[in-house]
């Protein structure tokens, strides 16, 4: 909750109405960074302790595990911004949270043959840091967890450079995935871009969305090359490149059909969820801007409490304790 918020809270459970808004956010900092020396302690344990050599019937079932990796951002003041690059505007009004999602999954849906994760398996991490820093936390929780224990890591993202740079370099022997969804927005952009010379958007972007389920992405690439584009509209030649580029440098990584048959997640919602939670609905409400001082100690708590692993922090308010 915001601080003052919070303060009323407390004021209607306890009967306590001494404390305040200040009193309230240096308690938050203090506790969160505590919270982020934990959690460091813990990945520092788990990257030097010697790792042991699974066991061949370790796992039985499906044995996935599952890194999804997304970066959302954060309003902050605008001393926090200085000196950075903004997508759109002349200024930076937001610096990008990472954020990882952890989980495992033995099981498919009887029913409906869909994947299914693993209940009270999820865990996460977030930092400001650039993307080496969040890789080595990336293979610290990866550790952590166990997850080398498992039979196949499935790495899943949007399509941003940095993730699969962690994937390549991190973790070489997992099953890339570009969320599904967000390859289909990209279709809707492209058809959207081009339709000025389309007869039919919607006939073309169905086409295009049919090889993209089949992982066909040159199909894609050759739909787009079929208008003629350098010669009916070469102001488009440049940015349908870009998107085309899209595809056909993930096509390993939009193979739909088998990793459907092989009962993968396809989708990059449980990060996109955790976005939401540990960042948007305390971070980003109607005017509020930040620091990353004040910000990072309130998102190492959130993080904590997601993952229900308070009992880190507070021992005594988790009596069963979860990995």
């Amino acid at each position: 909750m915001p601080y003052a918020k919070s303060i009323e809270f407390i004021g209607t459970v306890t009967g306590l109405h001494r404390a305040s808004t200040s009193t309230l956010a240096r308690t938050t900092r203090a506790q969160g960074a505590q919270a982020r020396e934990v959690i460091e302690a813990e990945h520092r344990a788990a990257t030097i302790a010697p790792r042991p050599v699974p066991a061949a019937d370790q796992n039985p079932g499906m044995g996935l595990c599952y890194l999804v990796m997304d970066g959302t951002g954060a309003p902050m003041l605008p001393r926090e911004c200085a000196g950075r690059a903004a997508k759109d505007g002349p200024r930076a009004g937001t610096r990008e949270v990472k954020i990882g999602c952890f989980f495992t999954q033995s099981r498919l849906d009887p029913a409906t043959g869909d994947p299914v994760q693993d209940p009270g398996s999820v865990s996460y991490i977030c930092t400001f840091a650039p993307a080496a820093a969040f890789a080595t936390q990336t293979k610290a929780e990866y550790y952590r967890r166990g997850f080398d224990q498992l039979r196949q890591p499935v790495v899943l993202g949007d399509g941003a450079h940095w993730i699969w740079n962690i994937a390549d370099q991190h973790f070489p022997h997992a099953t890339q995935i570009v969320d599904y969804y967000h390859a289909r927005e990209h279709l809707a952009d492209l058809t959207k871009l081009l339709t000025p010379v389309l007869d039919d958007p919607a006939a073309f972007e169905q086409h295009l969305v049919d090889a993209l389920d089949l992982g066909d992405t040159p199909a894609i690439a050759e739909a787009v090359t079929a208008l003629g584009l350098p010669e009916h509209a070469p102001d488009l030649v440049r940015p349908a490149a870009t998107e085309i580029g899209y595809f056909t440098g993930n096509h390993h990584r939009m193979q739909y059909t088998d990793f459907q048959a092989n009962g993968y997640y396809i989708g990059s919602g449980p990060v996109e969820s955790a976005c939401n939670t540990i960042v948007k609905q305390r971070a980003k409400r109607a005017g509020m801007h930040w620091t990353i001082a004040g910000l990072d100690p309130v998102l190492a708590l959130r993080t904590l409490r997601q993952s229900n692993r308070e009992h880190i922090l507070w021992p005594a308010t988790s009596p069963t304790p979860q990995t």
